[in-house]
């Protein structure tokens, strides 16, 4: 089964099985999503608290409408995101390493740790100062 649904106490726990494809999102992924979402809204014991309480009250139904419109969920290698929202907006929800929420904004570019290290000749503090650096300068060019 491409997508589990399961429940840990009152936690309703969505899980993408797809490691062949690296979890990639294609359409049967996608409703699968969604008749998951459905599911854990249906039930009076699931409690979606964690999520909300990440993303805030309307994360769930973003999300759900986000994956109905065929937004992309990639793997942290660095990449481009695509979410809902502009270039500032932050409504695209997104998990660091495993348990710190954060909200990303559509055209943002996400680095890895190996690269912000490689851009400080394998110090990932001045591989950072490097890219915020390089960040000021592309800021003003599109300005």
């Amino acid at each position: 089964m491409t997508i589990e649904y399961t429940k840990q106490g009152n936690v309703g726990i969505i899980t993408i099985n797809r490691p062949g494809a690296r979890n990639a999102v294609n359409s049967d992924v996608a409703t699968g999503i969604e008749d998951a979402i459905d599911q854990i809204e249906a039930d009076d014991e699931a409690s979606v608290a964690a999520f909300v309480e990440a993303f805030g009250i309307g994360a769930l139904e973003n999300l759900k409408a986000n994956v109905q419109a065929g937004m992309k969920m990639r793997p942290g290698k660095g990449r481009l995101v695509s979410g809902p929202g502009g270039p500032k907006d932050d409504m695209v929800p997104a998990i660091v390493d495993g348990d710190q929420p954060v909200a990303l904004s559509n055209g943002e570019y996400v680095l890895s740790a190996d690269a912000v290290a490689g851009a400080g000749d394998g110090d990932p503090m001045a591989g950072a100062e490097a890219l915020n650096e390089l960040n000021a300068r592309l800021a003003k060019r599109a300005a």
